[in-house]
This record gives C-alpha cells, sequence and structure tokens, in this order.
C-alpha cells in the first residue's frame, strides 16, 4: 500500500543518509519522497528541488534524477529552467520516455504544439509499447475529442493510472460526457470525479469524493471546486479558513501550475466575492493577474490559460476582454457542456450578450461535430 511504502522508503532514506550524508542517491531519493508524499505544498517541491540539485552536483549521471528535479522546476514555476533541463535530457537521451513526455507537454502548453506532436511521434515510432496517452492529450489540446478519446480509452483498459485518467476525463468533458467520468471504475484522480459529480448535480457525493481527496492526498482544490460550481460559496470560504491559518499562507502552499492559469484561484476569489470579503477577494485577484502576467511573459499560450483569463476578466467586469478570451479558447475547439456557464459560472453575467451567444453556439457545434464521429447523439 501507498501510505505503507512511503513510510518505510522514508525509514530507508534517512538510515541511507545517516550513514552516509552526502550520498547521492539519498538526497536524490529523498528529493523525490518529497514530491510524491503527501501533503503536495510548495514548500515539500521546493525541499525537493533543493535536495535534487545537491544530488546532481555531486553525481550528474542519473537521468532520473534529472528528471525528478525538472518535474519540480515545471511544478514550481521555474518554467525556463525546465526547458533547459528536459531538452538536454532528450538529447542526451532520446528514449528516455519521461523526459520526452515531460518536454511534449511542456511544447502544449507553450502553444508549441506542432514540435509536441512532432517529438511525441519520433519517440513512439520506435517505441511501439509505450502507451498513446500523450498523443491523446496533444489532440484534446487542439479540441479534436473524436480523436483523443479512443487513444484514451484505449491506453486506459490497458493502465489505469493518474496520468492516463487525466486524459481519459480530458476528452469526456469536451464531449460533456460527464457521466462517464463520473463512474468510471477505479478512477484515481477524486478531483476530476468530483467535479464530474458536481457538474450532473450530485454536489453531496462530490464532496465526499473530495473529502477522499483531501485526506489522502492534502489537496485542496476539489473541494473548493464543488463548493464554487454548486454555489456554496460560504462552505468554500469556510473549509480554506478553517484549516488554513490566513489566505497568504494557503495561496503560498498551493501556487497553479506554469502555463494552466490560476483557476483554483479565480474561484475561490468569487467564493470570497459572493460572501462580501472584498479584501481577501482583491489580495487573490491581484495574485492572479500577477501569476497569469508571469505565465504569459514565459510563453505560456494555450486553452487553459484563455479560459482561465476569460474567467478573471468576467470576474474583474470586464466583459471585452472576457470574451476575447474566451473567444480565443473556442478557435482552438474548446467545449465542455451545452452551457458553458453550468461549468463557468463567472460567464453567468454575460447570458444574453450577442458575442458571448455567438461563442456559445460555436462551442457547441464543435462539440456536436465531435460527437457525430463517435455516433453520439447531439446536445442542445
Amino acid at each position: 500500500p501507498e501510505e505503507e511504502a512511503n513510510r518505510l522508503g522514508k525509514q530507508y532514506i534517512d538510515q541511507a543518509l545517516a550513514l552516509e550524508p552526502e550520498l547521492p542517491e539519498g538526497l536524490a531519493a529523498l528529493g523525490f519522497w518529497y514530491q510524491t508524499t503527501p501533503p503536495a505544498t510548495s514548500e515539500r517541491m521546493e525541499q525537493s528541488i533543493e535536495l535534487l540539485r545537491r544530488s546532481l552536483a555531486l553525481d550528474p549521471v542519473p537521468i532520473d534524477t534529472s528528471h525528478w528535479l525538472g518535474r519540480g522546476l515545471q511544478f514550481s514555476g521555474y518554467e525556463e529552467e525546465a526547458q533547459e533541463l528536459l531538452e538536454s535530457m532528450v538529447e542526451r537521451d532520446p528514449f528516455y520516455w519521461p523526459a520526452v513526455s515531460n518536454l511534449v507537454w511542456l511544447y502544449a502548453r507553450l502553444g508549441r504544439l506542432p514540435e509536441a506532436h512532432d517529438l511525441n511521434d519520433r519517440t513512439m515510432r520506435y517505441r511501439p509499447e509505450l502507451p498513446f496517452r500523450q498523443k491523446a492529450m496533444l489532440f484534446f489540446m487542439e479540441g479534436e475529442y473524436a480523436r483523443a478519446l479512443p487513444l484514451a480509452m484505449e491506453v486506459w483498459s490497458e493502465r489505469q493510472d493518474p496520468l492516463v485518467f487525466g486524459s481519459v476525463a480530458a476528452s469526456h468533458f469536451g464531449l460533456a460526457e460527464i457521466e462517464t467520468v463520473a463512474t468510471l471504475e477505479n478512477a484515481p484522480d477524486g478531483g476530476l470525479k468530483a467535479v464530474a459529480l458536481t457538474l450532473l448535480g450530485r454536489p453531496e457525493e462530490g464532496r465526499m469524493v473530495a473529502q477522499t481527496a483531501f485526506d489522502d492526498r492534502g489537496t485542496p482544490w476539489p473541494m473548493v471546486n464543488v463548493y464554487v460550481l454548486s454555489g456554496q460559496y460560504e462552505k468554500a470560504v469556510r473549509f480554506v479558513e478553517s484549516t488554513w491559518s490566513n489566505l497568504d499562507v494557503f495561496m503560498g502552499e498551493f501556487k497553479p501550475v506554469g502555463g494552466q492559469g490560476a483557476a483554483n484561484w479565480i474561484k475561490l476569489a468569487l467564493a470570497y466575492r459572493e460572501t462580501g470579503s472584498q479584501e481577501a477577494f482583491d489580495t487573490l485577484m491581484t495574485a492572479v493577474r500577477t501569476e497569469h502576467d508571469r505565465q504569459q511573459a514565459h510563453g505560456f499560450d494555450n486553452r487553459f490559460l484563455d479560459v482561465a483569463e476569460a474567467e478573471y476578466w468576467a470576474l474583474a467586469g470586464n466583459e471585452g476582454q472576457a470574451l476575447a478570451y474566451l473567444q480565443r479558447a473556442v478557435n482552438r475547439g474548446y467545449s465542455i457542456l451545452p452551457r458553458l456557464s453550468q461549468a463557468h459560472p463567472f460567464f453567468r453575467g454575460l447570458e444574453g450578450n450577442p458575442r458571448y451567444e455567438e461563442l456559445q453556439a460555436r462551442s457547441l457545434a464543435h462539440m456536436n461535430d465531435q460527437r457525430g464521429m463517435l455516433g453520439l447523439e447531439p446536445l442542445e
């Protein structure tokens, strides 16, 4: 069991470092342990990065150590350094799949989808035993759900792990097949399942799944998502304020992943606005703006960031900017539910706006085109 493995692993790591404090393998193992053992906080990721740097300074050869460092750098906002490291690893060993996979995903978030496809395909050509999880995510990023879903499900039939489930869930969300995400057996990502249940009008079931995710992994976002998407704003605020000493501590522990916007912070900002907490709302909105500017300065350009920007500007009361970013997302094939505001409560104030309704119609038409390719009935 994972919990027992983590406990024993840490025991042996500590024994090794007690015998030899500068043992490169011991430092690398401890760095990896901080990355993969709950709670998944920013502080633990920084500890991981420091240990992995120390390990590589002593022994730069093990490529797994470099991979773990690159993973930590991406999660901690050091995207340029992560890209340099990943590219050097792929040049050094073109068939080291973890580096290839992470670099493919980084290129996708940077909006460099042709390069992402090329790198993925060059590797897959020589490694046919590898699953097509990454290819499915690239098709998803392009709004080609009818191509993404069969690949994702083929991999799922062989490997039921969180990364594969991410591809499966993303493809189903794009086609509004929410029930499948909520009921898929052996789903390892409680956050996505909790959101699916909430969107289906079953927030209490979603909350129970989110609570399990929080208890097991220490991640708060499924709970925040369930409460905000179901309009339980006071509960979202109470959950955060009863668990962390203050909002700054909470935000410091759970930073956004580079290139995917600050969507979770935005949802929490909506909860604070709806509960009349102006100071907390302002704090979150300032943090979101800073983070989005940072991500854009690093060259990130994708649908996740477009949607997060649309949400931010809608919450800020700037309809023009909100619609401009939503148009970018729709142009890239974004769809999720027959009404976008079902999944994005920020857009409810845009209902009835002719430009918004046009984008809404385009998103639904694209979704139905993709559904038709898979023999699914169109939605209204």
